[in-house]
């Protein structure tokens, strides 16, 4: 150590001009150089994020397909994209400002150079992954204090603007989707209505449940008259021998009664009162059928709410985003800070003066007097 501070005195003299020249340069560069940049901030509330009106379908709640178009997070890859970058840089002129005009490649540059400049920064509360976007600024710099000003209003009106855009046009997607389905699903109903007045008049089978009810009704009739004929005819057989005219007039009426229940059990003719064999096949295709056509009109009504839902978000023109703290034109610069330019200019040249001289007296003083590095530079010389 001892020697390496005797190498630094010997170089004393080089070392203070050195000192004053990068002092010189320290206070150009951080005084005069440095040109002043002013800020400007605008701040204001995010995107609402209500939860969107849902529908009831058969008893099954279904959220609305025509809510919230952006997310908050969404925000700043909106404000990032490209579109806005090239319409802040033309309206600005921009490239002049950096120099880069001329330059092949512009605009990946200047893409990296506006991130120092024009900044978006959310402001959220919470933790552990719930955190909730409270508001959002954007912060804008720039040599003129009109210039970051007008920057700000600019970017918020270019960000607030595509926010619109994107969700009136999604609005209008959704409008148009709802309307292709309403369309869809009425053109079903009218099917389903057809195919269900054809089946009704085809089968006389106007309301299946009620018309089954009146054949167990009539069914039930004819069986308590039967067995009523049966008891009478019995009791007279058992009183009377031979032929009677009553108990043929019974038998008689046996006979027709059987044959009437047998065509209320198995008759297939369509008639208002239907046999208990056709009901049984006329009731599912019946209550099939009138399912279908109230789930289609649950369905249109749904959809209904939904085209109305999406055609006033699609009409509306109110600002998604709500300005809380606008820019204004700033009367004292943001950057440089003068003082630590000066600093570090001062500090990183020393040290890498402070390297060098390391490296010049490791290189004279213990790798040059190494024997394995003489006797090989000896060699070189006899060699040649």
């Amino acid at each position: 150590m001892d020697k390496f501070l005797l190498f630094l005195w010997k170089r004393r003299i080089l070392i203070s001009i050195n000192f004053v020249v990068v002092l010189a340069l320290a206070i150009l560069n951080a005084f005069v150089l440095a040109k002043p940049e002013y800020r400007s901030q605008i701040t204001f509330l995010p995107l609402s994020e209500g939860a969107s009106s849902g529908f009831s379908l058969m008893g099954i709640s279904i959220p609305s397909s025509s809510g919230g178009s952006v997310l908050n997070e969404q925000v700043p890859m909106v404000f990032e994209s490209h579109d806005i970058t090239r319409q802040i840089v033309e309206k600005f002129n921009l490239y002049d400002l950096f120099k880069i005009s001329k330059m092949k490649g512009k605009f990946e540059m200047i893409n990296k150079l506006l991130k120092k400049y024009i900044e978006l920064e959310s402001k959220e509360k919470g933790s552990m992954g719930l955190e909730k976007t409270l508001g959002y600024s954007i912060t804008c710099y720039h040599p003129s204090a009109d210039t970051a000003e007008m920057m700000c209003s600019y970017a918020f009106a270019l960000l607030d603007s595509t926010i619109r855009s994107i969700s009136v046009t999604r609005a209008h997607g959704n409008r148009l989707f709802v309307e292709d389905q309403l369309k869809l699903h009425k053109s079903e109903l009218d099917s389903l209505q057809q195919a269900f007045q054809k089946f009704q008049v085809t089968n006389k089978a106007f309301v299946v449940p009620e018309q089954v009810k009146l054949s167990l009704k009539n069914y039930a009739e004819i069986k308590s008259a039967s067995i009523l004929n049966e008891l009478k005819m019995k009791s007279l057989q058992g009183e009377f021998q031979g032929d009677l005219p009553t108990i043929n007039e019974l038998k008689n009426n046996e006979t027709i009664y059987n044959e009437k229940l047998s065509q209320i059990e198995s008759d297939e003719a369509p008639d208002v009162v239907p046999s208990l064999g056709l009901s049984a096949k006329l009731l599912p295709k019946y209550t099939n059928l009138m399912r279908d056509m109230e789930v289609q009109e649950q369905v249109i009504l749904l959809l209904s709410r939904e085209l109305e839902t999406a055609r006033i978000e699609e009409s509306k023109t109110v600002f998604p985003l709500v300005v809380v703290d606008h820019p204004y034109v700033a009367d004292y610069k943001a950057r440089p800070k003068r003082i630590l330019i000066f600093a570090q200019f001062l500090i990183i040249e020393h040290l890498f003066l402070l390297l060098l001289f390391a490296y010049m007296f490791y290189f004279s003083n213990v790798f040059m007097k190494k024997e394995s590095v003489r006797s090989f530079f000896q060699n070189i010389k006899s060699s040649l």
